[in-house]
């Protein structure tokens, strides 16, 4: 809990310079924290975390924004690169799941450890997911959207490569969100980012892991964890259910009360 406020003294320490403008936008969502936690007669130290973290933020862009994304890039196409990988050989070698260590989680699931990465030995797809180093393939999703929002802003810099490296990852989650968002991403290289030289390329080359994908999963099968999130009463409708209700209800807070919260 205190790693964020240790983290932003550093940064405060090593940051050479600061914006007026974003001060006064940092100093704005503080204030509207603050009187949020006051309103709600909420615990202090639960908004003294958010608060630090939204300092990081606002350091790390203020001073080391260039650096932050150099080794954010770096760590996560190590990553990607090594979970793909295990991923993989898990598919062709599946007894090398019996040879490495094992780790547990607090929910009693138990994970084959390939240090970079660890694979679940039960699945509700024919073959395990890919889930990075992450708890779940949700997480794993949220970091490589912000990769590839990243990487799309770049323009003329765009790295072809490691774009195609993220798009392959994603598909290996076999995450339903995941999906959704790759589907937004690729529609907007079609219809709007139509400079990028390796765009036919790109989808060429995608498609050719969706193959794979597909010949070696259940993806297509009705009875397959993505679809039936979709269907009311199957067992994994909730999963779908839940993320939608904490979406719709935030909004819903929002609306009724868009100063204070709940």
């Amino acid at each position: 809990k205190y790693i964020p406020l240790a983290c932003m003294a550093v940064l405060l320490f090593i940051t050479p310079r600061f914006s007026p403008y974003r001060i006064l936008l940092l100093a704005t969502m503080v204030i509207m924290l603050m009187a949020s936690c006051f309103a709600n007669k909420e615990p202090f130290n639960n908004y003294l975390y958010r608060i630090a973290i939204l300092g990081c933020a606002y350091l790390l862009i203020e001073g080391h924004s260039e650096k932050f994304w150099h080794y954010f890039t770096k760590i996560l196409r190590f990553l990607c690169i090594w979970s793909v990988g295990t991923f993989l050989l898990v598919i062709i070698v599946p007894q090398i799941m019996n040879v490495v260590p094992t780790v547990e989680n607090y929910l009693g699931y138990k994970f084959a450890n390939f240090i970079f990465s660890i694979v679940p030995y039960k699945s509700e797809y024919s073959v395990a997911r890919n889930y990075l180093i992450f708890r779940e393939p949700g997480v794993a999703i949220v970091f490589l959207t912000i990769a590839i929002i990243h990487e799309l802003k770049k323009n003329a810099d765009l790295n072809f490569k490691r774009l195609l490296l993220y798009f392959i990852t994603f598909l290996t989650t076999m995450s339903t969100a995941g999906m959704i968002i790759l589907i937004v991403i690729l529609g907007y290289i079609l219809f709007v980012k139509k400079h990028f030289a390796h765009r036919g390329a790109m989808f060429f080359l995608a498609g050719i892991a969706m193959v794979f994908l597909l010949s070696f999963t259940d993806l297509l099968d009705a009875e397959n964890a993505i679809w039936t999130k979709f269907s009311s009463g199957t067992n994994n409708y909730g999963s779908w259910f839940s993320r939608l209700s904490s979406l719709t209800e935030n909004i819903t807070i929002a609306l009724e009360n868009p100063i204070f919260g709940a």
